[in-house]
């Protein structure tokens, strides 16, 4: 008589420890086969992990030895069967459904003659069970953390047999790194870099470029959870089908191949080579909104896992040092629109944790790092919240706070990254730090800044570029570039070509606009490659007088370039002559505003479309209520006491302000965020240096829905 059972395994709960800390996990202890087709059996076993061995995961533990899966679902079909063993603590038999690949993976890893002890999420979380299911999401980095090893399975062998060759490479060229000799472990000895190169031109001479694309394009390598499972493994094995090396061996191969490529490699393989040799050992970006747009491109079936997905990884940059905390809340019965909601909320609540005091020098104009911390994340984050779509339908409900970046979404264009060679466009502006008024209705939440509303926008004048032809692009920007050109000219008047502003000639000032001076590609992999583009964009642009040449070959190479600083972007001119460029979600009367503490000036637009009205040089919004008719908040402004920044934080105007707001935004003045900007002479404290002793005036409330 058979000792399973073909009826559908039903779980039991999992146990609540009585020890603080300690971490309740299933395990599948998977039975030995010298059959390869033998169907698979296994027992199913609760353990707790606990605190010391989770703070310290590298200490020996007899009873904490598993291995964790890394690996892809495959087709959500459930096609495949696990069968469990009813074993001597009476827990019950029962069959599991899986899918092909994690079965496929299962009978690879499967041994001729000893149990192999697994983690895996589909097996070893019951995910009927939507409670357990957030709980064990949320302790996911750290069970990736205490496992022994982590097993990354690729997938099955396919008829390129891409997994054998490049995996064999990979191995080849890690034993030239690290010998194994016959009578000792692993000895490092290195060998010489021209043996190394050889391997690798060897391997390219001999394998086509396809068999590594095809490798690279299996979906492991785009598959948003393996982040976290691959940063915090202790130890990494890879896996295709019967072959199998270390991660170290694939890391290293990856990153020689990209050293040593001749324009064989798709884009996309060249961009999974970049990520996947510098995940382990790269530089950690210290802004978690960053590592959401640098992973953007990775898949997840489930958008909510956009956040779940890297949780461990962003927090606290605790995966340096170990263990990883989770401070945000897992739910999967919340709406998408929530979670990234209550993300930002948590986010800033633990970033206002950390900031220490904002020191200013005012000779210098040096600020202390430790206080800038959340209004850089901050900021960041109203970046993106700019550059990613939004659906129409999440527009018209305003099911998510135009502050929020839509994870889930394309990228509209490639944000700007305003490098720290600006100080800050809001520098010398009094301001307290931004604040989160936290609705029950998380759609309703508020983004509350002090700042300015200095300007008012005249005329936009968007890229649409519909060709993708190099010469017809070239074409239509210098087309854009004209009508614009021509229309600042008409608007300001500007007298024998200079840019009033800055006092330059209005050519350089139009050209500086255009790409942003630079910040479009601060960051990224392109930046060394578009280094002397400034120079020679200004020179042809002059040249050119706005009107194709007739000879197009000096643009038509920059036709790349040019479409990904266009897409989606609009230049515009200001009621005080400024110009600028930002998303093309920008319409004449939108609010040109200096938030306090942010690097760049952004765009607002009046949620119930209120148009400003300007009276002796300042912006006044009718029917609404202004807080800057409050002589508290007056008193504040004109003290501009930046060494005390809590001197505003107890204000108790603000506090009934904010009281206000958390109750309700009828009668009160309030903004959409449309996006932020680069306008060119207003990035370096000008409106502080503009306005002087009338900025207390025109210092305000900024609440952002």
């Amino acid at each position: 008589m058979s000792d399973y059972s073909p009826m559908k395994y039903i779980y039991h709960p999992l146990s609540l420890s009585t020890v603080q800390g300690a971490l309740a996990l299933r395990l599948i202890h998977l039975h030995p086969s010298e059959n390869f087709e033998k169907e698979l059996q296994c027992e199913l076993e609760e353990i707790s992990v606990g605190p010391d061995q989770i703070a310290d995961p590298y200490r020996d533990n007899e009873n904490v030895v598993f291995a964790a899966l890394s690996y892809t679902w495959g087709e959500p079909t459930f096609s495949k069967s696990l069968y469990v063993l009813a074993d001597r603590k009476n827990n019950p038999a029962g069959e599991i459904t899986i899918t092909e690949n994690l079965h496929a993976a299962l009978k690879y890893l499967r041994r001729h003659d000893d149990t192999v002890v697994l983690w895996v999420d589909a097996v070893c979380i019951n995910q009927s069970d939507i409670q357990e299911r957030n709980s064990q999401v949320t302790q996911m980095a750290t069970i990736y953390h205490v496992a022994s090893e982590v097993l990354v399975w690729l997938g099955s062998e396919s008829p390129f047999n891409d997994g054998q060759l490049c995996l064999d490479f990979f191995t080849r060229l890690g034993h030239c790194l690290f010998p194994i000799k016959e009578d000792s472990k692993s000895q490092r000895t290195l060998s010489t870099k021209s043996t190394i190169d050889h391997e690798v031109e060897l391997f390219q001479k001999t394998t086509s470029p396809g068999v590594v694309n095809a490798f690279l394009e299996r979906f492991w390598f785009t598959r948003l959870w393996v982040i976290q499972e691959i940063i915090f493994a202790k130890d990494l094995d890879v896996f295709c089908g019967r072959t199998s090396t270390s991660w170290f061996a694939v890391e290293y191969g990856l990153g020689k191949l990209l050293e040593m490529n001749r324009g064989q490699y798709t884009e996309r393989s060249l961009t999974t080579i970049r990520v996947m040799s510098q995940i382990r050992n790269g530089r950690r970006e210290v802004d978690p909104f960053y590592d959401l747009f640098r992973f953007s491109n990775f898949h997840c079936s489930d958008p909510k896992d956009r956040i779940y997905a890297l949780l461990g990884v962003m927090d606290d940059d605790s995966w340096i040092d170990g263990p990883p905390v989770v401070s945000s809340t897992v739910d999967y019965t919340d709406s998408v629109e929530n979670v990234y909601t209550r993300f930002a909320i948590e986010r800033w609540k633990v970033e206002r944790s950390k900031k220490g005091p904002v020191i200013r020098d005012r000779r210098t104009r040096k600020r202390e790092v430790k206080g800038e911390k959340m209004r850089d994340s901050l900021m960041q984050m109203l970046i993106l919240a700019a550059a990613y779509e939004r659906s129409r339908e999440m527009i018209s409900r305003r099911s998510l706070p135009t502050w929020v970046p839509n994870w889930n979404a394309p990228l509209r264009f490639t944000p700007m990254a305003y490098s720290s060679r600006y100080d800050s466009s809001s520098y010398g502006v009094p301001f307290r730090d931004m604040e989160i008024v936290e609705n029950v209705d998380l759609s309703k939440s508020i983004l509350l800044f002090t700042g300015i509303a200095y300007d008012m926008v005249e005329i936009t004048v968007p890229f649409e570029i519909s060709s993708t032809e190099p010469k017809e692009l070239v074409s239509q920007f210098l087309s854009v570039v004209s009508e614009f050109d021509q229309r600042y000219i008409q608007l300001h008047f500007a007298n024998g070509g200079i840019y009033t502003p800055t006092k330059e000639e209005l050519g350089k000032a139009l050209a500086a606009t255009i790409i942003a001076n630079e910040e479009l590609w601060e960051v990224g992999p392109e930046k060394t490659e578009r280094k002397n583009f400034p120079q020679s964009f200004f020179r042809r642009l002059q040249a050119s007088d706005y009107t194709p040449p007739a000879a197009l070959d000096e643009w038509t190479g920059l036709s790349t370039l040019l479409n990904d600083m266009t897409r989606s972007r609009c230049l515009f001119a200001t009621g005080k002559g400024y110009m600028g460029i930002t998303t093309d979600e920008i319409k004449p009367n939108d609010i040109v505003c200096v938030l306090g503490g942010m690097k760049m000036p952004c765009i607002l637009r009046t949620t119930r479309g209120e148009v400003a009205q300007i009276k002796d040089s300042v912006m006044i919004f009718p029917e609404s209520r202004d807080f800057r008719d409050d002589e508290t908040f007056k008193a504040y402004c004109k003290e501009r006491d930046f060494s005390d920044p809590n001197k505003f934080q107890d204000n108790g105007t603000f506090k009934a302000y904010f009281d206000e707001l958390s109750h309700g935004t009828d009668g009160h003045l309030t903004f959409d965020f449309i996006g932020d900007a680069y306008i060119h002479g207003l990035m370096d404290g000008n409106v502080a240096e503009s306005l002087g002793s009338t900025m207390p005036d025109r210092c305000m409330m900024l609440p952002i829905v």
